[in-house]
């Protein structure tokens, strides 16, 4: 059985951390001229001058390192960074506009769930740091926090809702077209529906992890309203099948080699007072509300986060590393591109 699978390592991992609040009609009005023909590209230095000037605060900085996790995540092309920052020639590198303003518009996903209003506390860097309230206080230790951490809402399950709600708003800027509050239906083609493989992949059940092109999915023209149907009754979030997990570990000491690392996502989290071993390359690795805690990773192909940790010893090399929310911590790291740091951080080294 065919299914359509959310790529939910975009929202953890290619998202910008901050609340952005841009409509579909601002895409156009700054893109329109770029998503004329579905196979126009547009470069960075572009790109830059258009956002800059259509979101508020928005700066180059947050262009550049919106472009390389687009090119990481998404293209998946892992060079880019080492390749073009030494030839100082990124500012001319080229994407699709339609399929850039596809990935734009999942920026928006923080901006529609309520988890995300309530863990977004500032932009790539906060300098006002976390306010304390004693000697000894420890936001990430305290009872409230704690408490929101297990009692979290399922991340996933606020992915595929905000997925369906937008459907048609995604098509419709797939296929260049202005009039978003209209309900009318009109036409899709494979080669525009295809455009949507920056959200979404084809898999077979038997391979969840072996994403084809969404064109497979129907071979001819089709009315919107059938696509959203077929798409909606297909859809489905790879959350267990992608990823394998280490979690809520207590004071001890845990190796893993890449017999276990076999799936592209790996994610720590919840883990106290341990030491965590991983002798393997993987895509991603994401660590969240880890406290006092040992962590080792050989490799990351594309991209590591680290969130909401304290008294962490973190060591490992990637592409690209973003820290955020996280205190009292050493990070012993190598990345092609500058560490990405965002929200409140205290005491980073």
């Amino acid at each position: 059985m065919k299914r359509v699978i959310i790529r939910s390592e975009l929202i953890d991992f290619a998202t910008l951390p901050i609340v952005l609040s841009i409509s579909p009609e601002q895409f156009y009005k700054g893109f329109e001229q770029y998503l004329v023909k579905p196979d126009t590209k547009i470069s960075l230095d572009t790109i830059s001058n258009i956002l800059c000037q259509l979101i508020l605060n928005f700066t180059e900085k947050d262009v550049l390192v919106l472009y390389i996790l687009y090119k990481i995540v998404v293209d998946g092309d892992v060079s880019f960074v080492s390749s073009n920052f030494k030839r100082k020639d990124y500012a001319l590198h080229q994407v699709r506009a339609r399929t850039f303003c596809l990935f734009l518009f999942l920026q928006t996903f923080r901006t529609s769930t309520a988890i995300n209003k309530k863990e977004t506390s500032g932009g790539w860097a906060n300098n006002e740091g976390i306010k304390s309230t004693g000697q000894n206080f420890s936001p990430l230790n305290s009872p409230r926090s704690k408490a929101m951490r297990a009692s979290a809402p399922d991340s996933s399950q606020s992915l595929m809702a905000f997925v369906k709600a937008n459907l048609p708003v995604m098509l419709k800027l797939a296929c260049g077209i202005i009039d978003f509050k209209s309900k009318e239906s009109f036409r899709v083609s494979p080669q525009e529906f295809e455009l949507l493989n920056c959200i979404l992949s084809l898999a077979e059940d038997k391979d969840i992890t072996s994403y084809r092109s969404l064109s497979d999915l129907f071979p001819k023209d089709l009315d919107s309203n059938s696509v959203i149907a077929l798409v909606e009754k297909a859809l489905s979030t790879p959350e267990v099948e992608s990823t394998f997990s280490i979690h809520n570990i207590r004071k001890s000491v845990t190796l893993k080699d890449q017999t276990f690392c076999k799936k592209p996502i790996l994610k720590i989290h919840s883990c106290e007072d341990s030491c965590i071993y991983i002798n393997a390359a993987v895509d991603f690795v994401s660590v969240t509300n880890c406290v006092n805690c040992t962590i080792f990773i050989a490799g990351v192909r594309k991209v590591c986060a680290v969130d909401k940790c304290e008294k962490l010893n973190f060591t490992c090399s990637s592409n690209v590393i973003r820290i955020g929310n996280t205190i009292d911590s050493h990070f012993y790291t190598y990345s092609t591109y500058e560490p990405i740091l965002f929200g409140d951080n205290k005491s980073i080294f």
